[in-house]
């Protein structure tokens, strides 16, 4: 992966603030929701996309039909499908924003004063989840990243995470792929003290496991 850092932009007005990520929980919500309490059949979804899944070896399906919230940040995720290692408790979770009907007119009337654009928000909502301690997001190579995962962008965070997911996982590895005009695909790798060494091997052996199908 490439090394390549964006660090984070300049404060906003307080106000501004609250008014943008506000606009982003409605945004998340409207399109989260309903997709998470229907969706039974995440590989359809996901083919519906035009995104490949391939399940992993050695993980499990586990049952997901909850929101969580990191901590610090006011946005709320909602996860579509949960894996578990078979071998070390590692939980991974998928979220897929689809983009295809978002409308960034309508975005723009709900918050005149603020700038939408469905291919960029993903990078706002990265950096709005990004623990600031890291400061950075790291951008996969544009050549690496039609490879793995055919997408536009790919990068890699660290959550900032103050609320451990299901009481267990106090740590989380995002990466975010972005496909313009289609959707933006979040994958959570959460791990503990326990399982904290094998986190860049369970990486690798998913890695591609969602891919954008041209």
């Amino acid at each position: 992966m490439a090394g390549k850092n964006l660090f984070m932009p300049a404060i906003y007005h307080p106000t501004q603030m609250k008014k943008t990520l506000l606009c982003l929980l409605l945004f998340f919500l409207v399109h989260t929701i309903s997709f998470c309490q229907n969706i039974k059949n995440f590989p359809g979804y996901a083919k519906s996309l035009k995104i490949n899944f391939t399940p992993p070896k050695g993980f499990t399906v586990v049952d997901c039909d909850s929101y969580y919230r990191p901590g610090n940040s006011m946005l709320l995720n909602s996860f579509f499908y949960e894996l578990q290692s078979t071998s070390d408790s590692m939980v991974i979770n998928f979220t897929i924003l689809d983009l295809s009907h978002v409308n960034d007119s309508l975005k723009q009337r709900v918050s005149p004063s603020n700038t939408f654009s469905k291919n960029l928000d993903f990078l706002q909502a990265a950096q709005t989840e990004a623990d600031v301690k890291e400061n950075k997001l790291e951008f996969y190579a544009d050549a690496e990243s039609k490879k793995i995962f055919n997408a536009d962008n790919a990068l890699s965070f660290k959550l900032r995470n103050n609320n451990p997911y299901k009481n267990k996982y106090p740590y989380c590895q995002v990466i975010l792929l972005h496909k313009k005009d289609r959707a933006d695909i979040w994958i959570y790798y959460w791990y503990n003290d326990g399982n904290k060494p094998k986190l860049e091997s369970a990486i690798r052996q998913t890695k591609g496991i969602l891919k954008f199908v041209e």
